[in-house]
């Protein structure tokens, strides 16, 4: 059984309270300040996600947006990142006329957690270093630093790393839907655990915003890989793979759309909400439902997914022929900081990666050229 253990970190939330208080040096004081508040976020954390003496609290965060406050943060968005719009407008372009079947729901299946556990470190294990050693340190203390818990019907698979700010403790929770995708969940959660004790700075980065997601969707890929050959599954691991690609594609058509929306029209107009559901209907064909939803979404929760998808896609590739080489590649990538959002963008060019260069490709690979434009295969 798997679960946080909490007396660790209510003793470490008092000690470094206790540290903070005492402190006379302002730079120290800060610094302990910011452990007592990662502390106080996970502790926070457990009490409404974890605490099986209280019920799950699933936040509706639609009940206090707006349209404008949705349409203003867009603006800082593409204001900060716009330069990664060209790469999420060809991946856009390349598929949008193309059918793609919504992917197959995934079997059900019976999984221990020891079972995700032990696959989890497997695959781990066959890298090299540095992801190998420091998965071995956060595996070390799973027993009492990992928790698995079973998500509602309504709730997409999902889980965090936690980690505690100027220390090498990262808690993991992983959610789990009794199927393959739990084995790719954590494979997921402990690469973001392994970024931050790599590059402890990464998560407050927020120049590197569009590549924070680089580790996990590539060891998810290549995960995914191994552990299908392992549980002679490739028929679920396949179906993962299809369902993030539709995801991501759904995502990238919904920025375009965004986008789009904001050159066509003034800001005066887009203060009319009415105005705007007629541009999405005369221009897209949407009905209300996709209106809605597509009006409600910030492009900033989004945005960082696809560049990092193409980004790992790029890995993969690189991956297929030299193991040792993509591994490399990605280890500079985590380390990358201190830099201008440009600069990171170029950085990454420098590498030799050109996000979304392999992405037909890779789509040609995991659906099997079952894609058609205008009636022919791809």
């Amino acid at each position: 059984m798997y679960r946080w253990n909490m007396n660790n970190i209510n003793n470490m939330y008092l000690y470094y309270h206790k540290r903070m208080i005492e402190e006379k040096n302002p730079v120290l004081k800060r610094k302990y300040q910011e452990v007592i508040d990662s502390l106080f976020e996970i502790i926070d954390f457990y009490e409404i996600n974890l605490n099986k003496k209280r019920k799950a609290v699933i936040i509706d965060d639609c009940e206090d947006f707006s349209y404008r406050d949705v349409i203003n943060d867009d603006f800082r968005t593409l204001h900060d990142y716009g330069i990664y719009a060209p790469i999420i407008r060809d991946f856009n372009e390349q598929f949008k006329s193309v059918f793609i079947k919504q992917p197959s729901e995934l079997s059900k299946i019976k999984i221990s957690e020891n079972n995700i556990v032990t696959l989890s470190t497997l695959f781990y294990q066959q890298l090299n270093e540095p992801f190998r050693d420091t998965y071995a340190h956060l595996a070390e203390h799973f027993k009492s630093r990992l928790a698995f818990r079973l998500l509602p019907k309504d709730l997409e698979c999902a889980g965090n790393a936690h980690i505690v700010r100027h220390t090498k403790v990262v808690y993991i929770d992983v959610g789990i839907e009794n199927t393959f995708q739990d084995y790719i969940s954590l494979v997921h959660e402990a690469s973001h655990a392994i970024t931050e004790l790599l590059n402890p700075d990464i998560i407050w980065d927020f120049n590197k915003y569009c590549f924070t997601e680089v580790d996990s969707l590539f060891f998810e890929i290549v995960g995914g890989d191994f552990i299908g050959d392992k549980t002679n599954n490739k028929k679920d691991d396949l179906i993962v793979k299809q369902r993030i690609f539709y995801d991501y594609l759904e995502c990238a058509s919904i920025i375009c759309a965004k986008m789009d929306l904001y050159s066509c029209l003034s800001k005066k107009e887009l203060r009319n909400n009415k105005l705007i559901k007629q541009y999405y209907k005369e221009e897209f064909g949407l009905k209300k439902q996709k209106i809605e939803e597509i009006s409600l979404t910030y492009i900033h929760e989004i945005w960082h997914y696809i560049i990092s998808y193409l980004t790992a896609i790029e890995l993969y590739y690189i991956y297929l022929n030299d193991k040792d080489e993509a591994l490399s590649l990605l280890y500079k990538i985590i380390l990358l900081k201190g830099l201008k959002t440009q600069e990171y963008l170029d950085k990454i060019k420098e590498l030799g990666i050109e996000p979304g260069k392999n992405i037909t490709n890779y789509y040609n690979l995991i659906f099997k050229n079952m894609g058609e434009r205008n009636g022919k295969k791809l």
